[in-house]
């Protein structure tokens, strides 16, 4: 029996198509085969957490009376006020120790105090920061006592508070 190629073709190749494609979305794809366990490299251990950096040991630093120069508040309020940066300026005794250790290790021994006069805004920024009054003759020491006031975590005033903080330095 002869049968014509075009003929029986078709009906075979469209049977042939749903086959496939109808067995193609009802079967799940095989599973992943398990990780090599010789081929894994193990995790590094983590990375040790950084000492903390110890305060320099020259000099000694000392936070003489603040004392307020202006602030329109209650006496209550400002004597609380003064308090918290008065705490504020100890806690940032360290910055200060480093500001000495930078100038010791140019081979100096500063004595001396310096005035900062700052003004702290409601929100506990700084309006006003400057160097007033000082017998300290080191510049570099000046400026970095200064700048280490911006890292002070101040209060928050109620309004415009001025202080003036006597910072002395000692060699030891």
């Amino acid at each position: 029996m002869f049968v014509h190629p075009r003929r029986s073709m078709g009906p075979i190749i469209c049977l042939a198509l749903t086959a496939v494609l109808a067995g193609c979305g009802s079967a799940p794809p095989p599973p992943a085969p398990p990780p090599d366990p010789i081929a894994e490299e193990p995790e590094p251990p983590p990375e040790p957490e950084p000492a903390p950096e110890a305060e320099p040991e020259a000099g000694r630093v000392e936070l003489s009376t603040a004392f307020l120069v202006g602030g329109d508040m209650p006496s209550s309020t400002r004597d609380q006020v003064t308090e918290q940066v008065v705490q504020a300026i100890k806690n940032g005794a360290p910055l200060f120790r480093r500001c000495y250790a930078k100038e010791a290790a140019r081979g100096n021994s500063p004595r001396g105090e310096i005035d900062v006069e700052l003004v702290i805004k409601p929100g506990g920024s700084i309006g006003v920061l400057r160097a007033g009054k000082a017998t300290l003759t080191e510049e570099g020491l000046v400026a970095c006592t200064v700048r280490a006031f911006e890292k002070l975590e101040l209060p928050s005033p109620p309004a415009d508070y001025s202080i003036v903080a006597p910072i002395q330095y000692y060699p030891e």
